[in-house]
């Protein structure tokens, strides 16, 4: 049992390590930063509410989360650090 146990923590260490060399690079935006991005990207808030209204992804169930982060991106900018820093402030509120 006990060389069961050291043959799966190996497996599991190996393959984690395996996964970290397949992971994007911290410099890549993930696919629901991209579509939060690209909300908090809208230049007037009529814009960003129509875009909510009409949209059809997953940010949009989120209308309070999204409209923070637009904005965010008023305040800060659009550049992927600012979305990353909008990022770390709405998961200390979660």
């Amino acid at each position: 049992m006990r060389q069961f146990q050291l043959n799966s923590f190996v497996s599991i260490l190996v393959f984690s390590l395996l996964v970290l060399f397949v992971m994007p690079s911290h410099q890549s935006l993930w696919i629901d930063e991209i579509s939060t991005a690209r909300l908090a990207g809208k230049p007037r808030f009529s814009d960003w509410l129509h875009e909510m209204r009409v949209g059809h992804v997953s940010e949009h169930q989120m209308p309070l989360s999204m409209a923070f982060a637009w904005v965010m991106a008023r305040l800060l900018g659009t550049s992927e650090r600012s979305e990353e820093h909008t990022s770390e402030l709405q998961s200390h509120h979660d």
